[in-house]
């Protein structure tokens, strides 16, 4: 699968699908409980659902002041402000399940996994490289387009956030993983956002 990705970082960050990877999706409700059903053939994320596309981004407002006497900083930033997360994947089983919940108006923490494949030491394996965490998340938008892949109908997805973190974890020369780097923001608590919600099992 193959994914095309343009990210624009100044006063916004802006991250579109990029390289050859597999991501993954899973969704839990306010109280962690899974409420997602994995895509068929798929053994690498516990519950997750395959997406093909994705899109989001972030963006901040910076003025431009004159240093003071005691800070040499010339830029003063307004409050972080959170674009739509819009993804599209293969219409299943949870369709139904994610117009229900947007009918309602639930809350989820959604997680997005980032898989490729990575080689050292005569082998290779697939392995995650990136997690984005959503919290404070509710589906708005829902739509159904013809033309996805070996004919199946693809859905188009899109859900607000309160908070977010992106962790990074780099890959050594040898194909093995190196230390994770992780951010995080809360536009609620305009604050940041420390600790991840554990992965379901």
């Amino acid at each position: 699968m193959r994914f095309s990705a343009l990210s624009v970082l100044v006063v916004a960050l802006a991250t579109q699908t990029q390289a050859v990877m597999d991501i993954y999706m899973t969704i839990s409700d306010s109280n962690n409980k899974n409420v997602g059903t994995a895509t068929p053939g798929n053994t690498i994320v516990p519950n997750g659902i395959q997406l093909d596309t994705y899109s989001f981004g972030s963006v901040q407002t910076v003025n431009f002041t004159s240093p003071s006497s005691t800070t040499s900083e010339r830029l003063s930033a307004g409050k972080l402000a959170f674009n739509t997360f819009t993804l599209t994947k293969a219409a299943d089983v949870n369709s139904p399940v994610i117009l229900n919940r947007m009918a309602v108006g639930f809350s989820h923490t959604i997680n997005v996994y980032f898989y490729r494949v990575v080689a050292g030491n005569g082998f290779s394996t697939q392995r995650q490289y990136m997690e984005l965490q959503f919290r404070e998340a509710g589906f708005t938008a829902q739509s159904f387009s013809s033309g996805g892949t070996e004919g199946q109908q693809t859905e188009t997805l899109s859900f607000h956030y309160g908070a977010m973190q992106i962790s990074y974890t780099p890959t050594k020369t040898n194909g093995t993983s190196g230390a994770p780097v992780t951010s995080g923001w809360s536009v609620i608590h305009n604050g940041p956002e420390v600790d991840m919600v554990p992965r379901l099992a």
